[in-house]
């Protein structure tokens, strides 16, 4: 996918929004670039990383099943899913995302299984 410099320049403007903590507005700039880029599921997956990073893992949660719609083998939507729903304590679907990651990209992502455990 060939992003526009307007994406460009709003992703670099939602990190350094994430990195101080401003996670509202963060979320403001990711539905900017999904409103002429619906289909976008790395922002999507980036939105439902702000929203669980803010705490809202419900909607966070909802922002990965989307990105994992429009890309099945999305292993990092996977993975993040999988900390979101270990958060609303719902182990054995965390469990079952984390592997799914963990068999999409078996050398790239952490055993996120032992999160979900505790």
């Amino acid at each position: 996918m060939n992003q526009s410099k307007d994406s460009q320049t709003l992703y670099s403007q939602e990190l350094v929004l994430q990195k101080h903590a401003r996670f509202d507005r963060a979320v403001t700039k990711y539905d900017s670039i999904l409103a002429t880029a619906p289909q976008d599921y790395k922002a999507r997956s980036c939105r439902g990383y702000v929203l669980e990073k803010s705490g809202q893992y419900e909607a966070a949660v909802s922002s990965f099943e989307r990105a994992l719609s429009l890309k099945p083998k999305f292993a990092p939507a996977w993975q993040e899913k999988g900390i979101a729903l270990a958060k609303l304590t719902r182990y054995e679907e965390a469990l079952a995302s984390f592997n799914h990651a963990l068999k999409l990209e078996p050398d790239d992502y952490w055993d996120g299984r032992t999160t979900a455990r505790h």
